[in-house]
């Protein structure tokens, strides 16, 4: 870096000590930055909103499963009650 710094005035009359054209590129930085924190908010809140909607669908399919577990218990019990404990085919 230069040791050299050029103090120069703006079209405000504003003290800067970058130059025009750096000062316009951080202007420009700026610029993108905000719009790119502006981007990920909206990507946070999506991906929120998508989380929140996933885990109420969970939740609901867990109850659903509560409710479907002793009928499937039931049923397999009332199928070995009729036709004795499964055993695998032979295949003589």
């Amino acid at each position: 870096m230069s040791d050299n710094v050029e103090v120069t005035f703006d079209e405000n009359n504003n003290v800067r000590v970058l130059s025009t054209q750096h000062m316009k590129h951080t202007e420009e930085l700026e610029m993108e930055s905000k719009a790119f924190v502006s981007q990920i908010t909206q990507f946070e809140n999506s991906i929120s909103s998508l989380v929140k909607s996933l885990s109420q669908q969970g939740e609901r399919i867990e109850k659903e499963k509560l409710k479907v577990s002793p009928r499937i218990c039931a049923l397999r019990f009332d199928y070995l009650s009729r036709t004795g404990p499964w055993s695998p085919p032979s295949f003589n």
